[in-house]
């Protein structure tokens, strides 16, 4: 009731307000219909007839089904373009994965498996670094001896066997590890003698 007197002083008014004259020009509505219909025939969208349009205009209970068939309409464009933004998520996600799927795992393993070989080869050369200066405050027989043995340990390769990368780290830290504690044994022995 409000919207309907609110209409009719625009309306009456739509020539100061919008700066042209209040009525459209005879045919408008005619053609836009007939431009309207040929662009949902061409698209495949269900022509709804000028009533149903009335009646989603005046949208009460006692229309409520014909209101809907006219949502129907907008919703059909609308739920076209959702379908595309679904297939096209669809292939990003499948393509994302296929992408992830391919990545070269060596690379990733083989710069894993440098970073801890680098991390133990520090750790074994600290080790060594400090029984070596130890040895120096051993007697000339037994420091040959010693620095022959530290040379054969940081020598000693590490095994180079086919087995999964996972099973190849455990086996470089359990190789560094049992090298470290052997200097570190020697550094106890030359310190329990000095």
């Amino acid at each position: 009731m409000l919207d309907d007197k609110f209409e009719e002083i625009i309306r009456a008014h739509a020539g100061e307000i919008f700066g042209q004259v209040a009525g459209l020009p005879d045919g408008h509505r005619k053609r836009f219909e007939q431009r309207l219909k040929e662009y949902k025939e061409r698209c495949g969208v269900p022509v709804l007839s000028a009533d149903c349009r009335q009646s989603a205009r005046a949208t009460s209970l006692k229309h409520a089904d014909s209101a809907t068939d006219c949502r129907h309409v907008s919703s059909a464009v609308s739920m076209k373009k959702r379908w595309i933004a679904i297939v096209a998520t669809a292939a990003a996600v499948l393509a994302g994965i296929v992408f992830m799927l391919n990545l070269p795992e060596d690379k990733q393993h083989g710069t894993e498996l440098a970073d801890i070989r680098n991390y133990y080869n520090m750790q074994l050369e600290e080790q060594s670094e400090v029984t070596r200066q130890l040895a120096l405050n051993v007697d000339d027989a037994h420091r040959t001896a010693l620095l022959a043995d530290i040379e054969r340990i940081e020598n000693d390769p590490i095994p180079d066997v086919q087995v999964p990368n996972d099973e190849y780290i455990v086996l470089i830290v359990n190789v560094y590890e049992k090298k470290i504690e052997i200097l570190r044994n020697i550094q106890y022995v030359i310190r329990g003698n000095i």
